[in-house]
């Protein structure tokens, strides 16, 4: 076999492995749990996909860091009614393999941040956020219940950032 193609098979096999490094969510699957009172809910999610699935970003909200959304997982925030502004950090777990690692510097990668989207949420309301990392689809969406019901079947929670 000549060396460039070896060269090709082993850059290919660690796209198709390195794209599962992106986080994937690893706590509870998903249940809706009611509102609590007074307060918005906002299920952020995203389906498992092979478009972009070795991607994730780092979810910022109102400058402060959130949590990671990979491939494939949703995190579930209850907050005070108000105006959020949600940005985030793109991340090629792919290409990139340690932006992931505990430890990272997130706080000198904040300037990075790109504003995505701004909710405003009412009081004792639900809303559903379906992040994307493929290039051709928008990286944010508000996402109808019955829509995302199917979506969530299964997703398993990401973990908060503290």
């Amino acid at each position: 076999m000549p060396k460039l193609s070896r060269v090709v098979y082993v850059f290919v096999i660690f796209i198709i492995v390195g794209c599962g490094y992106a986080p994937k969510g690893k706590g509870p699957v998903f249940q809706l749990n009611p509102t609590q009172d007074g307060m918005s809910t906002l299920h952020h999610y995203r389906i498992t996909s092979s478009c972009g699935g070795g991607a994730a970003f780092t979810l910022i909200s109102n400058d402060e860091v959130v949590t990671i959304i990979g491939n494939g997982g949703y995190y579930t925030q209850h907050l005070n009614p108000g105006t959020y502004e949600y940005k985030t950090i793109f991340q090629s777990h792919a290409i990139n393999l340690p932006l992931i690692m505990i430890g990272q510097a997130i706080d000198n990668s904040k300037a990075k941040a790109k504003p995505v989207y701004t909710i405003t949420t009412e009081s004792n309301e639900t809303y559903f956020l379906r992040w994307n990392a493929c290039f051709a689809k928008k990286i944010v969406e508000v996402v109808p219940e019955e829509i995302a019901f199917k979506e969530l079947k299964g997703l398993k929670a990401f973990e908060p950032i503290k």
